[in-house]
C-alpha cells in the first residue's frame, strides 16, 4: 500500500435509520482490497434507530472512517452537501447505508481503469437488486444493467458518452466511481431535495467518457424505508411528492450545461409530468391537474401529441377549444328572430328570485326535440343527442342547495377560488390572512392577484385559536377553513365575529352540512369537490348578487381596454410611465379570474340531492372506521355531528405515509393526502410540518357501505403491521 497519507478515493455513505443493514455496508467498504488509500465518510441524517451509535463504534476502531452526523433531520439535502465538503480523494464512490458491495476488488478495478484512462470520468458496473421480504432463488436474481450486445464495438466494450447516458439513465448509485471535479465545493444551486445520484452522474459525465463493467459487484436493497422505494411502487405518487424538486433540479442542470443537453433533460422532466398527470387522471384530481398544466405549460405544448399529457390538457382546460374533447358541442348560432319557431318558455325554478335564477330562455335545447331528424343538429345540440333531462326530476325540500343558500344572497362561480378572490378584490382588500394549512393553489392565486398574505397557525389538530387576531389590522381579511366539514371552535368564531373592523370569509369547500349560520361576511362552497359535479363555486353573503352580475357582464369593455393599452405601448413608447404600467397591472389583476359561472347542470343537481340521507351515510361510515381505527384518528369523535368529508387517519410515528397511501391505491382505495402546509419556516410551524407527514384521508362518503369500511379498516391494519404487503393478499377493496 502506498505511503501517501491523503486518500486517493473517498467513499460517501448516506444513512438514515439503516441500523439493520449498516454494519454489512461498512464492512463491505472497509474490506476492499486496494493498492490505494481510501476513506469512508458516513453521513447520517439524524437517525433515531441507533445507526449513529454503530457508525461511531466503527470510527473508533478504524481511522479510515470519517463521521458527518446531523443533529436534526435535514431531509437529505444538507446531509449530502456536508458529506461532500469532507471529500479528500481524487475519486468518489457511493455506498448507501442499506446497500453493500459483494466484490472485494471492485474499487481496485474501477479506480485502476480511471487512473489508466484520463479521458474517462466515470466507471460503473452491473448491480443485483434485492427486494426485501421476497424469496429470490439464484436462478431468478434481478439486475440493474446495460445491454452491451450491440453491433457497435464501442457498446460491446462498455464505453458510453454523456448524451446517450443522460437520456437513458441505467446506472445504480452503488456502482459509480467518479473522477471528482468539485474540489472547491458544489454549485450553489445544489442544495434542494434531489435524486443526487443522477445529478452527480450528469455533472461528471460531461467531463469525459463512461466505462461500464458488465459484472455484478454490489447489491441494491429495495425496501419500504428507502427514498426511491415509492418510485418503483407507484411513479404517480412518487412524483406528486418529489416532482417539483425533481423538475427544478433538472432546470438548474439545463442552465448549468448552457442547453447542451436540453433534449435529454426535457425527457427527464416529461417523465415526471407524465407520471403526475396520469395519477391525477386516475384519481380524478382535476384541481392539481389544472395547476400542473398552468405551471408547466411550455412542456405540455412541446409534446401535444403525447397521449397522457394531451388527456391532461383536455381535462384541465375544457374551456380551450383546441384542447376540448371531441364530443364537446360547438357554440350554437342564434337564428334570426323572424325564423324562430315559437316555443313555450319553461318555468323558472321556484323558490328563488328572478335576479338570481338561472336563465330560462326559449333558445335553450329542449328534451322534446323530434327524434326523426337525421343527419342534422336537433335544437342546437350537435351529434343528434338529447339534453340531459335532469329538470324532469322535481327539486327537493331539504336539498343541499337549500341548506347552503337558505334564503340568503348568493353568487354562482365556475370554481371556489374565483368566488373568493373576486369577493376580496371587490372590497378592496390588500392583506389576506391564511391558515398555515391550506391548499397551495390559494397561495398561487393570491400571488396572481397581488394580495399581501400573512399566516396564522392551526397546530397539528387543525383547530385554530384567536391569538393572532391582535395582529390583524382594520380592513384586512381573514380566511378560515372548516377542515373535513368540522365546524370551527365556538370561541374562535366568537372572537372573529367581535372584530367588526375586519373581513371574514369561511371556506366551506369540505363542508356538506353548514351546522350553524355563518357569522362571517361570506361563506364559500365547492360542490365539485363534494359531489363530483362538473364545476361550481358558491359564495353566500351580503352583496353576493353584485358579484354574479359582474360574472355575467359582457367582456367587450375588457377587450377595448386591452387594445387601448397595447396601442399606447406600440404607438407612443415615449409616453410610457408608471401610470401606464399601473393601469396594465390593474387590468391583469382584475382578469386573472374566470368570468364563467356555475353550470346549470351543477345547480340542477344540487337542488335535487337529499342532504339528510347523504349526511347520515357519511356519519355511519365514519363511525364504522372509528370503531376499528379510532386510536389513529386525528380527532377523538366516535360519531360526528357534521357530515365528514373524509376520515383523518394519522399514521404511526416513523411509518412512511407514502407506503400506506401506495398500497391502499393498489387495492383500489383512492385516498387523499391533506394539503401540505405552505412554504413556511419549519422552526416556526413544527406542528403543521409533523401533521403533513402523517395525515391520510380515508374515503367515507356516501358511495360506500359498511362492508367497504370494514374491508378498508382491515387492510389498513394489515399494512401497518406488514408494510411489505403484496398485491395478492386477497384483501381487495372495490370502490362502489
Amino acid at each position: 500500500m502506498t505511503t501517501n497519507r491523503k486518500p486517493l478515493i473517498s467513499v460517501l455513505m448516506l444513512t438514515y435509520n439503516h441500523a439493520p443493514y449498516i454494519s454489512e455496508a461498512i464492512e463491505s467498504v472497509l474490506n476492499q482490497e486496494t493498492d490505494y488509500i481510501l476513506e469512508l465518510i458516513i453521513c447520517d441524517d439524524a437517525s433515531t434507530d441507533g445507526t449513529q451509535d454503530i457508525a461511531r463504534r466503527y470510527a473508533e476502531k478504524d481511522s479510515r472512517v470519517v463521521l458527518s452526523l446531523q443533529p436534526t433531520n435535514t431531509k437529505f439535502g444538507k446531509n449530502f452537501v456536508d458529506g461532500c465538503s469532507l471529500i479528500q480523494g481524487k475519486y468518489v464512490a457511493f455506498c448507501e447505508g442499506d446497500d453493500y458491495w459483494t466484490d472485494s476488488g471492485k474499487l481496485q478495478k474501477q479506480v485502476s481503469f480511471l487512473e489508466g484512462h484520463p479521458d474517462f470520468s466515470i466507471s460503473a458496473h452491473k448491480v443485483q437488486m434485492l427486494i426485501m421480504g421476497e424469496q429470490q432463488p439464484s436462478s431468478q436474481k434481478q439486475f440493474i444493467y446495460k445491454d452491451c450486445s450491440a453491433d457497435d464495438q464501442r457498446i460491446r466494450d462498455g464505453i458510453f458518452y454523456a448524451d446517450e447516458a443522460i437520456a437513458n439513465y441505467y446506472f445504480q448509485t452503488g456502482s459509480l466511481v467518479l473522477r471528482w471535479r468539485f474540489t472547491k465545493g458544489l454549485p450553489d444551486w445544489f442544495r434542494q431535495r434531489m435524486m443526487f445520484d443522477h445529478f452527480m452522474f450528469m455533472l461528471h459525465a460531461v467531463e469525459g467518457k463512461i466505462k461500464y463493467f458488465d459484472e455484478a459487484m454490489s447489491v441494491w436493497r429495495r425496501h419500504g424505508g428507502g427514498y426511491t422505494w415509492l418510485q418503483t411502487q407507484d411513479k404517480g405518487l412518487f412524483f406528486q411528492k418529489e416532482g417539483d424538486d425533481w423538475i427544478r433540479m433538472y432546470q438548474h442542470m439545463d442552465d448549468f450545461f448552457s442547453r447542451r443537453f436540453t433534449w435529454q433533460i426535457r425527457e427527464r422532466i416529461l417523465l415526471a409530468l407524465r407520471s403526475i398527470a396520469a395519477n391525477c387522471i386516475t384519481t380524478g384530481n382535476i384541481d392539481q391537474l389544472r395547476d400542473l398544466v398552468e405551471k408547466y405549460r411550455p412542456h405540455f405544448n412541446w409534446v401535444i401529441k403525447d397521449s397522457v399529457l394531451l388527456d391532461a390538457l383536455r381535462m384541465a382546460c375544457p374551456e380551450h377549444p383546441e384542447f376540448s374533447p371531441p364530443w364537446e358541442s360547438a357554440p350554437r348560432e342564434e337564428k334570426p328572430a323572424e325564423k324562430e319557431t315559437p316555443q313555450k318558455t319553461p318555468p323558472c325554478t321556484p323558490g328563488i328570485s328572478q335576479e338570481n335564477a338561472s336563465p330560462c330562455t326559449p333558445s335553450s335545447p329542449s328534451a322534446n326535440a323530434s327524434s326523426g331528424t337525421s343527419g342534422e343538429s336537433m335544437n342546437g345540440v350537435t351529434g343528434g343527442c338529447f339534453e340531459l333531462a335532469l329538470e324532469d326530476i322535481p327539486p327537493l325540500q331539504g336539498s343541499v342547495w337549500e341548506a347552503w343558500t337558505d334564503g340568503r344572497e348568493y353568487a354562482r362561480f365556475f370554481n371556489l377560488r374565483s368566488a373568493l378572490f373576486r369577493w376580496l378584490w371587490q372590497r378592496g382588500v390588500s392583506t389576506l390572512w391564511l391558515p398555515t394549512y391550506c391548499p397551495p393553489i390559494l397561495e398561487s392565486n393570491r400571488l396572481q392577484c397581488q394580495f399581501t398574505r400573512k399566516f396564522y397557525s392551526v397546530g397539528n389538530r387543525l383547530e385554530p385559536t384567536p391569538d393572532f387576531l391582535a395582529e390583524v389590522r382594520p380592513g384586512e381579511a381573514v380566511l378560515t377553513i372548516s377542515y373535513l366539514g368540522k365546524p370551527l371552535p365556538d370561541a374562535f368564531c366568537a372572537a372573529l365575529a367581535a372584530r367588526t373592523d375586519i373581513l371574514w370569509v369561511e371556506d366551506r369547500a369540505q363542508c356538506l352540512v353548514p351546522g350553524r349560520d355563518s357569522a362571517a361576511h361570506a361563506a364559500i362552497y365547492s360542490p365539485r369537490k363534494l359531489f363530483g359535479v362538473p364545476d361550481g363555486g358558491l359564495l353566500v353573503g351580503k352583496g353576493a348578487r353584485d358579484l354574479e352580475s359582474w360574472c355575467l357582464a359582457p367582456a367587450l369593455s375588457t377587450l377595448s381596454e386591452r387594445y387601448s393599452l397595447l396601442a399606447e405601448r406600440f404607438e407612443r413608447p415615449d409616453l410610457m410611465d408608471n401610470t401606464h404600467n399601473l393601469r396594465w397591472s390593474k387590468h391583469d389583476m382584475e382578469h386573472q379570474l374566470s368570468r364563467s359561472r356555475m353550470s346549470r347542470v351543477t345547480e340542477t343537481i344540487l337542488r335535487r340531492v337529499p342532504l339528510a340521507d347523504i349526511a347520515r351515510r357519511r356519519q355511519d361510515n365514519w363511525e364504522c372506521l372509528y370503531q376499528a381505527l379510532g386510536d389513529l384518528c386525528l380527532w377523538r369523535i366516535e360519531r360526528p355531528d357534521f357530515a365528514p368529508y373524509a376520515f383523518p387517519l394519522l399514521t404511526p410515528e416513523n411509518f412512511p405515509t407514502e407506503i400506506l397511501h401506495t398500497l391502499l391505491a393498489r387495492h383500489n382505495i383512492l385516498c387523499q393526502r391533506m394539503w401540505h402546509p405552505l412554504a413556511l419556516p419549519k422552526n416556526l410551524y413544527p406542528l403543521e410540518e409533523s401533521l403533513a407527514k402523517r395525515l391520510l384521508l380515508l374515503p367515507c362518503d356516501q358511495r360506500h357501505q359498511r362492508k367497504d369500511m370494514l374491508r378498508m379498516a382491515n387492510l389498513v391494519r394489515q399494512i401497518l403491521e406488514n408494510p411489505q404487503l403484496s398485491d395478492n393478499t386477497g384483501s381487495g377493496f372495490n370502490v362502489i
